[in-house]
């Protein structure tokens, strides 16, 4: 028996009336054998092979199947669960006083923003300032515009709040002290050229407001001017 790639080869041989019959497997040999006399009255033996194709009969089914296969369903990745899920790290949560904080420091970065170049209509106030206090902003705006100033931080930009003190905690108001290092450039709209650039040091106190969720500066006033940020902040520590 060899192997070829048209399956397994068999060899059958037989003598009929003579003949060798060798047949391949697979196929099927009828041999017809015819004898009679030839000229010179020897026996001659006349055969005709004939080679049909061997089939092999598949039977019908006709039944239905019990059951009808389901489609193929591609089911795709599922995410790792929950609990095995790296963590996501977050910070911890401010503390009441450190939102008041930041919504004052917030508050001189948007006198900053909303100045550079003035804007009296901007809605940035209403992030960082109760409605009577943006409405001043807004006045303030309008009068550098008309003088055609603006306001802008210096290339060496540095905090303008240093030293955050409470002073007062109660109910929905804090206030709250700061020594503000104001080194703004204040600059000609025209001409971009540089109008002041000196450094000055103030005691500021503001009262800040919980304002529907939000910390909110609705008061300002100044109470001290100093030449350095120690005494500044020692005038209220």
């Amino acid at each position: 028996m060899n192997d070829a790639p048209g399956g397994s080869v068999c060899r059958v041989s037989g003598t009929f009336g003579g003949l060798v019959l060798r047949c391949v497997g697979g196929m099927l040999c009828a041999v017809l054998v015819a004898s009679g006399c030839s000229d010179d009255g020897s026996n001659a033996v006349e055969s005709v092979t004939t080679t049909f194709p061997s089939t092999t009969a598949v039977p019908i089914n006709t039944s239905s199947p019990a059951t009808v296969p389901a489609a193929t369903t591609v089911t795709p990745p599922t995410s790792l669960p929950a609990e095995n899920a790296a963590p996501i790290p977050t910070g911890a949560p401010l503390s009441e006083e450190q939102q008041v904080f930041s919504a004052i420091e917030r508050y001189y970065e948007v006198l900053v923003e909303a100045n550079d170049p003035p804007t009296e209509d901007s809605l940035l106030w209403d992030d960082v300032a109760t409605p009577n206090r943006a409405a001043a902003l807004r006045v303030k705006a309008q009068e550098n515009l008309a003088a055609r100033r603006g306001i802008r931080w210096p290339e060496n930009r540095q905090p303008l709040v240093h030293a955050p003190s409470t002073v007062l905690r109660q109910d929905s108001i804090a206030v709250v002290d700061v020594c503000l290092r104001d080194n703004l450039e204040t600059y000609d709209l025209d001409t971009d050229a540089v109008i002041d650039e000196s450094v000055s040091y103030a005691w500021v106190q503001l009262t800040v407001t919980d304002h529907f969720g939000g910390w909110l500066v609705s008061q300002y006033r100044t109470v001290q001017q100093f030449e350095s940020q120690e005494p500044c902040v020692a005038s209220y520590q």
